[in-house]
């Protein structure tokens, strides 16, 4: 399948495979337009400044994020977008206010010096989950966007504030995700060029190892007769960019080496970049342990 002779005939497949794509994910606002962002609190934290901001990803709709840095600015940094798992503690976890102290990554990069942003996923508010209602208002709002679609925004506009930060390096933006966070770093990296390294912790990487049918997802219509793409294609969108996946034998594991890691992998060789796709096993279920934390921080250090 993926068997180009030629980076040329993969560019020009590619080009088929993004709008094929675009078209499933369905149909949101016209225009991304982040202008600004709020700053509701500021703190110290260690060597860092963590900021609660809030900014409109379109007019009606509000995020709020985490944005940490370095409290002592001296040059420009890489970017990383650090989305949370399905939890209620959302942003608090990834900033290292409260929830898995495993999973406080967007507190952890930047204390080795990254710029990080963590946004708030549609389907909670700033104090419950509320799934059902995130997803009917977006079925009445945008009728054709899928759950998937509107997390893709959602992070792509989280690389627009960090693209208008004047601390930025220019053009290294990594992402990071765990479970429901992995599978928007996945989308995240596939779709916008910005980003150029990225880690997806158990996040299940074929449509059948995880709830991709779900609403909040893709929907239904990953069964039905024809559908008419795999996340082979989607991975494939990646290359040749640094993609590490993550595995605990739980929604990731050999499957997912085998038939996803290892077939795309040619595709990486056509670059030269068959070190920039790796898939780590650390056999410990559904969980982001010490081991993996290692394996991805290293892997932001060794390509932003």
């Amino acid at each position: 399948m993926w068997d180009f002779g030629t980076i040329e005939e993969w560019e020009k497949a590619k080009e088929r495979i993004t709008a094929s794509w675009m078209k499933i994910l369905g149909k949101g606002p016209e225009q991304r337009n982040v202008t600004g962002f709020k700053t509701l609190s500021s703190e110290n934290i260690g060597n860092c400044v963590r900021d609660k901001i809030q900014y409109d990803v379109y007019p009606g709709c509000t995020v709020e994020a985490y944005l940490i840095r370095p409290a002592e600015l001296t040059g420009r940094y890489p970017g990383i977008v650090c989305l949370h798992q399905t939890t209620d503690y959302t942003i608090y976890e990834t900033a290292g206010i409260s929830g898995s102290p495993d999973l406080d990554m967007g507190l952890r990069l930047a204390q080795r010096g990254f710029i990080t942003i963590s946004p708030r996923c549609f389907l909670w508010s700033p104090e419950e989950q509320i799934w059902a209602k995130a997803v009917a208002k977006l079925k009445q709002d945008f009728p054709a966007w899928t759950g998937m679609g509107k997390m893709l925004w959602d992070a792509q506009c989280a690389v627009d504030v960090l693209c208008s930060l004047p601390y930025l390096e220019n053009g290294l933006i990594g992402a990071i995700g765990h479970s429901l966070g992995g599978k928007e770093a996945f989308y995240l990296a596939a779709f916008d060029p910005r980003v150029k390294a990225v880690v997806c912790s158990e996040m299940g990487i074929g449509l059948d190892m995880s709830n991709w049918d779900a609403e909040i997802y893709l929907g239904a219509a990953v069964h039905e007769r024809g559908f008419p793409s795999s996340h082979h294609e989607v991975l494939a969108l990646i290359a040749p960019k640094p993609f590490l996946l993550i595995g605990g034998d739980n929604a990731d594991g050999k499957l997912s080496d085998e038939l996803y890691i290892r077939q795309v992998k040619p595709l990486y060789q056509l670059y030269g970049a068959e070190s920039k796709i790796r898939f780590f096993n650390h056999h410990q279920q559904h969980t982001f342990p010490k081991v993996a934390q290692d394996a991805a921080y290293a892997w932001f250090e060794d390509w932003l």
